[in-house]
Formats: structure tokens, sequence, C-alpha cells
């Protein structure tokens, strides 16, 4: 089958693509450190599996709100009353879940501080799994990201 335009010089047209990487790109000169590492690399359906989140700020100084975006592994589900009981005890501002991300905020952050989020993964389907790679970045500088791999599991049934 073949189009003709009899009368056109070109074809107007609109591109758009999404793209995302398991190599998380370089960060430079960026105030906040970001790592995340799973309990147990192997786990079991019906299992409990905990993700630890440690973001740092690395200057002698306060940082404004701060934002991190950490990639779930699919076959691993968050628990929301987790997620809010973590808001009521004030070791988070508030949270977000969109795209197998958990997007996490704090109000700011104290100098040199360091903050620990303990997160329990419900392990829902056997298979193995790579999160997104995640990052944290000061919310108003969404362009200087600090970035880490995904989380890599194995879910036996």
């Amino acid at each position: 089958m073949n189009i003709e335009y009899m009368h056109a010089k070109g074809l107007p047209y609109k591109l758009d693509y999404h793209y995302y990487t398991l190599q998380a790109p370089k960060s430079e000169n960026i105030p906040l450190t970001l790592e995340t590492k799973i309990k147990s690399e192997v786990s079991k359906v019906g299992e409990t599996n905990r993700m630890t989140v440690i973001v740092k700020n690395k200057i002698n100084g306060e940082l404004p709100m701060a934002t991190t975006k950490i990639g779930i592994p699919a076959g691993l589900t968050l628990q929301n009353a987790l997620l809010k009981d973590l808001v009521d005890k004030k070791h988070i501002s508030y949270y977000e879940i969109f795209d197998n991300y958990l997007v996490l905020y704090w109000e700011h952050f104290d100098a040199n501080e360091t903050k620990i989020v303990n997160l329990d993964l419900k392990v829902e389907f056997a298979g193995e799994y790579t999160g997104k790679a995640s990052n944290v970045y000061l919310y108003y500088m969404p362009e200087a990201k600090f970035w880490n791999e995904g989380i890599k599991t194995k879910i036996e049934p």
C-alpha cells in the first residue's frame, strides 16, 4: 500500500519517546548521596524482604527540601501502612508511589545529616527482577541528581 501527497513538499510529524536505563548516570557536585540495598537478593513468595534507603547530606551546611525516587523491583510490593507510619513518626515528610517508584520527600537536612528509611517489601511474584535506577536531588534542582543502580532480586516460588 502506498500513500502519495500530491501538493506537499514535506510531511509534518512529531516523535515522542521514553526510555530507561539499568545503568545509573554519573553524579557530580551534588550535596546529597543515596544508597539502596536489599537484605536478601534471593527470597521466596510470601516472605518479607527489607530494603534500606540511606540518604546523606555530605556538606557541612543545611539543605532545603530533598526528594528521592526509589526504584522498586517488580515482584515486590510496598506496604502502605508502613509508609503512613513513616510520615506519622516524621521519618519522612511525604511520599508518593508511581511507575514502580517510591518517591520520598524531606523538608530539610541538617549539616552532615544521614537519614535511614527501612522498607519492608512483600514478596509477591516469582522471577528475576531489576528495579529502575534510584536518585536523590534537591527539590528545586531536579536537573542535578545523585544516581545509583537499580536493586536486583530473585524470587523463588
